[in-house]
């Protein structure tokens, strides 16, 4: 009864007091809106979706600094392969090393029937790539270590792109030509979201059948490139192991040079402070992510 009273008297003071009544009724439904739709970013962000399983336990490492003390020059950039397979690779605490081009490059491919230039977003990548990240196969399977080394022009194509292209998603085995180039279809994933850049693509190649990532510059010590590095730590306890093992090969390298020096910026970092991180060049400032 006293519910039913209260309902009764919530009503009266709602016909009584319209406009203020609908200025209170909206501004919390927006209030609240606003509150699910930020809670729904940062769920997106920072926990486990698809294709990235082990957010919890990834480390980053994205940009370096190479300085010359004595003329005050400075070359930032992200990593050469050169620094990768020197580096990283030979990681002892990490469980998994990929290391994959810094950004996404558009390419067009030719449509088999009608000859169609076809845009399509590339990410280069090596085989690490498909173990550190848990994508979904509908067909075939990744390029394997010898494609990957021999540099092999071999795709895995997203399912919305291989029916663009062919009409079906069975078509490992299968060629198309991307930028007038011949490639092999190794496999067909499951779509990727714009809201996971770190993974997003419509095709993955091989970075070692593109030239430009096996350039190595001479001006900064070969460690300057396109790629960036994930790190997979075989525990979220690991992590600080990993961390330490990369911070001590930089002190090791630092030790043996005369005319420059390597700044980390801030790396490397756990893939959640990474999501806020504003500036390649600069760590995240905490105090400002707040404030923001």
């Amino acid at each position: 009864m006293k519910i039913g009273l209260y309902l009764k008297q919530a009503w009266q003071l709602l016909r009584q007091n319209r406009l203020y009544s609908c200025v209170y009724i909206i501004g919390t439904g927006l209030a609240i809106a606003l509150t699910m739709i930020l809670v729904l970013i940062y769920c997106i962000k920072l926990t486990p979706v698809y294709p990235e399983p082990y957010r919890d336990r990834t480390v980053v490492f994205e940009h370096i600094a190479i300085t010359e003390p004595r003329s005050e020059n400075f070359f930032s950039g992200n990593l050469s392969w050169k620094a990768v397979r020197e580096h990283f690779y030979p990681l002892q605490s990490a469980e998994v090393v990929s290391a994959f081009g810094a950004y996404l490059e558009d390419g067009f491919i030719e449509l088999p029937e009608t000859g169609e230039m076809v845009p399509a977003q590339i990410k280069y990548t090596d085989t690490g790539f498909w173990r550190l990240f848990d994508f979904r196969f509908l067909t075939g399977k990744p390029f394997t270590e010898v494609e990957f080394q021999s540099g092999i022009r071999s795709a895995v194509l997203s399912e919305s792109l291989a029916r663009r292209i062919f009409e079906s998603t069975d078509v490992a085995g299968r060629y198309f030509s991307l930028n007038f180039d011949e490639y092999r279809v190794s496999g067909v994933v499951k779509d990727v979201s714009f809201a996971t850049p770190s993974t997003f693509a419509q095709l993955w190649i091989p970075f070692t059948a593109n030239p430009d990532y096996m350039e190595e510059e001479t001006q900064t010590l070969g460690l300057r490139g396109y790629l960036t590095v994930y790190i997979l730590a075989s525990s979220r306890s690991a992590v600080g192991k990993v961390k330490q093992e990369i911070d001590e090969v930089f002190r090791k390298i630092n030790s043996t040079l005369d005319e420059y020096e390597i700044d980390q910026l801030g790396y490397p970092e756990t893939y959640r402070t990474h999501v806020f991180r504003e500036n390649q060049d600069k760590a995240v400032d905490w105090k400002e992510v707040l404030k923001n």
